[in-house]
């Protein structure tokens, strides 16, 4: 499914999907802020249905990764973890997500 099929749907079976089309995204598993194209997700909806809060979801997104970053600048994702996500056509994220830092000395 690409992008427009997945607008054209209105997201109706499989929303999911369209964020990891192989034409649209390589490697969707790995977390790239940087990545080609990365303006062309739907998951703030599209044309009539978009969601008016997205710009303060955006900025509230800003705040928390950078002040948490600052807080934790060691932070990264536990080696080994098997991850396992919930079956929600709406949503795709890890039920858990193990992540380890240095603390300071």
């Amino acid at each position: 499914m690409d992008v427009a099929q997945a607008r054209r749907l209105g997201g109706i079976g499989g929303i999911d999907q369209v964020h990891r089309a192989g034409d649209i995204r390589l490697d969707p598993d790995r977390f790239d802020i940087r990545r080609a194209k990365a303006r062309d997700h739907i998951s703030f909806g599209h044309g009539a249905h978009f969601c008016l809060g997205a710009p303060l979801a955006r900025l509230e997104a800003r705040v928390v990764l950078e002040e948490f970053t600052s807080r934790f600048p060691t932070l990264r994702l536990s080696a080994g973890q098997t991850l396992r996500f919930s079956q929600n056509i709406s949503f795709r994220g890890p039920l858990s997500l193990l992540a380890e830092w240095d603390s300071k000395q």
